[in-house]
C-alpha cells in the first residue's frame, strides 16, 4: 500500500529520484476499484494506469502489439459470421455437418454457434493451428473471411494473437517501458 501511495504522490521516474515504478495487477474490477479508494482516501490522487486486472493487462498489451482492433462480440458479428458460414455450408465446407445427400436444407445457427464456441475453446486450450485448420477448416476460413472484410480481428483469436505477438521479441509493449516491477495482488494460486 505504502508503494502505491508514492507512486501517486510523487510521479518522477525513478532515475530523477522517485519512487519505483510497480504495476498493481488486481484480481477483479471490484477489488482494484476498493484499493484504489483506499488511496484516494489518503493522497486525494492516484493514477489509475498504474493499476488493472489481468484482462485489463491482456486488453493494453494488445493494443501495445499494435494488433487490429477486436470486433465486439455480439449478435452483429454473429449474423455476419452465419451468413458466411451458410454460404460456406452450400459449397460443402462442412460435409459431414451439411451433407451433400440435402442441398436444400438450410444450415441453422445453432451449427454456426456450436462451431465458433468449439473453435474458440480450442484456442483458448492452445490447441495446435495445425489441428484447427484440419479439422475446423471451413469455421477457419469463414472467420479469415470475416477478418478480411471487416478489417479486424474476430474475438475468438485474440489470446492466440496476444501470445504471438508475445512471442515476436522485435515486437515492442510500450506499456512496460517506464514500470520496474509487476506485483499480483490477491490472485489464486493458479495464475
Amino acid at each position: 500500500m505504502e508503494q502505491a501511495i508514492r507512486q501517486s504522490i510523487d510521479s518522477r521516474p525513478k532515475i530523477e529520484g522517485g519512487p519505483s515504478r510497480i504495476l498493481f495487477i488486481h484480481s477483479s474490477g471490484l477489488s482494484r476499484d476498493r484499493f484504489l479508494d483506499l488511496i484516494s482516501a489518503s493522497t486525494g490522487i492516484v493514477d489509475r494506469s498504474a493499476h488493472l486486472t489481468l484482462n485489463g493487462l491482456c486488453t493494453k498489451i494488445y493494443a501495445d502489439l499494435r494488433e487490429p482492433r477486436m470486433f465486439p462480440d455480439g449478435p452483429s458479428l454473429e449474423l455476419a459470421m452465419h451468413t458466411i458460414m451458410e454460404k460456406k455450408a452450400s459449397e460443402l465446407a462442412f460435409p459431414l455437418l451439411h451433407p451433400v445427400d440435402y442441398p436444400d436444407r438450410r444450415w441453422p445457427i445453432s451449427k454456426t454457434r456450436t462451431l465458433l464456441g468449439l473453435e474458440s475453446i480450442l484456442r483458448r486450450h492452445n490447441a495446435p493451428i495445425e489441428t484447427l485448420e484440419e479439422h475446423l477448416q471451413g469455421v477457419h476460413s469463414s472467420i479469415d473471411e470475416i477478418e478480411d472484410i471487416l478489417c479486424g480481428a474476430h474475438p475468438s483469436r485474440f489470446y492466440s494473437r496476444l501470445i504471438d505477438g508475445l512471442n515476436d521479441h522485435d515486437r515492442k509493449i510500450f506499456s512496460f517501458d517506464l514500470v520496474d516491477g509487476i506485483l499480483l495482488l490477491n490472485h489464486p494460486p493458479s495464475v
